[in-house]
Formats: C-alpha cells, structure tokens, sequence
C-alpha cells in the first residue's frame, strides 16, 4: 500500500501487515493526509473549519478527519474556560 500526501504528493510504501484494519479505516475518513515534511506543515496548510489533524499517525505523518460531537464540545468548552480566565486576569489588572 502506497500512503500519498494530499498537499505535495509524496509517497510512502507500507506493508500491509503494519497498515493493518485501524490505520485502513482511519485512512479512508480522512480528508487530507499530511506527510513528515516540512512542506506540509499545518501552519502552511489551512485546515477546513469543522476538522480536527490528528498528527503522529503512521509515523510522522498526519491526518485531518471530521470532528465528532465529541471533539466539538471539548473544543467549545477548552475556548470558554480559556475566555474566562483571560477575562478575570483582565478585571484583575
């Protein structure tokens, strides 16, 4: 099986016995998948609003799949608490 980044193209061969059922159904939800270089780094790379880069998968490389509900409210709710302690750090100035 040959892994193919989305964004430059390359290539990496893997066995089939290491690519096994998980990292088969994980590659097949993904939208984007992103090699080891630098090229290919997330912060050159946008990622779609409503996706989650889940990074060290097969290696280096990363995959950008969609959020679960999940994922979502922990996201939400990481973005409130983090709202709420750089408003009471403002208030305490």
């Amino acid at each position: 099986m040959i892994v193919r980044c989305s964004h430059c193209g390359h290539g990496q061969f893997v066995k089939d016995h290491k690519f096994d059922r998980h990292y088969r159904a994980e590659y097949e939800t993904a939208i984007l998948v992103f090699c080891d270089r630098r090229c290919c780094d997330s912060s050159q790379v946008p990622i779609p609003r409503g996706y989650i880069k889940l990074g060290m998968w097969l290696g280096g490389w990363s995959l950008v799949r969609l959020m679960t509900t999940e994922e979502y409210k922990a996201m939400k709710r990481t973005k409130r608490i983090l709202e709420a302690g750089l408003a009471q750090m403002d208030t305490e100035d």
